[in-house]
């Protein structure tokens, strides 16, 4: 996951860090979203990962957390993504528009592996977590997207 998505993630490329390594920071908030148990795994005919969407439920305190967890690194472009990140979510008020209790269902990231891209695997990621998120009673589903 760290491969096809922290490498080729849009915010990484446009701030200067494409082709680094996750920092364990990052390593940790993944790994937090996995541990949620709500993500889903696509994987190919030999059992090999090609793409994946974490999912996790945030509630709205949730930019609050990630601008708390940004004072943890270091000045520089990793503590100046999770600030973006905590601004993203603040945004579009999604607490404030939207008669739902204080939570929701968030597909926190999607990647495919690069020759699995263009064949719908994330179409049918995205559509998997949707139907997770109402199996699972959440009237808010919510995700941020981001492309080159």
């Amino acid at each position: 996951m760290c491969e096809a998505y922290y490498k080729h993630e849009p915010t990484v490329l446009n701030i200067g860090l494409g082709g680094t390594e996750a920092p364990p920071i990052w390593r940790s908030m993944m790994l937090e979203q996995v541990s949620a148990g709500y993500s889903i795994i696509a994987e190919n005919r030999d059992n090999c990962i090609i793409g994946a969407a974490l999912n996790c439920i945030i509630g709205c305190n949730e930019s609050k957390k990630l601008c708390k967890l940004s004072r943890c690194c270091d000045d520089g472009p990793i503590r100046d993504i999770i600030e973006f990140f905590a601004f993203v979510i603040d945004a579009p008020k999604i607490w404030q528009r939207f008669p739902v209790e204080n939570v929701a269902f968030e597909q926190a990231s999607l990647a495919v592996d690069c020759d699995y891209r263009r064949l719908g695997v994330a179409k049918r990621l995205l559509q998997e977590s949707w139907h997770l998120s109402r199996d699972c009673g959440y009237r808010l589903f919510r995700l941020d997207c981001n492309n080159r």
